[in-house]
C-alpha cells in the first residue's frame, strides 16, 4: 500500500538488527523482507540480542503512515506505558 514508507520502515529495521548483531557478536546468514536468518557462537548472546532488539523495536520512531492502516494501533497499559505497536503493510 505505502511501498515508499515501507522501505524506510525496513531500513530502520535493519539497521537495527545488523547494529544489535555487531554488538552480540551475531551473524547475519540470510534476510527476506524483514525476516533476518541470524546465528552466534553463544547461546546467551543470542538472549541477550533478542532482548535488546524486542525492546529496540518497540521505541523505533516508525513512520506516521504506518499507523494509517484500520488493523494498526498503538497499545499502551493505563498508566501510559507502551506495550506494543502493530502496522500493517503489504507488497503488491
Amino acid at each position: 500500500m505505502h511501498a515508499d514508507v515501507m522501505r524506510e520502515a525496513l531500513d530502520l529495521h535493519d539497521k537495527l538488527m545488523r547494529s544489535a548483531l555487531e554488538e552480540y557478536l551475531g551473524y547475519e546468514v540470510k534476510t527476506e523482507g524483514d525476516a533476518f536468518f541470524i546465528s552466534f557462537e553463544r547461546p546467551e548472546d543470542a538472549i541477550r540480542f533478542c532482548f535488546k532488539i524486542q525492546n529496540e523495536l518497540l521505541n523505533v520512531p516508525w513512520p506516521e503512515r504506518l499507523y494509517q492502516h484500520p488493523d494498526a494501533s498503538i497499545e499502551c497499559t493505563p498508566e501510559g506505558k507502551l506495550l506494543y505497536k502493530v502496522f500493517i503493510y503489504y507488497f503488491l
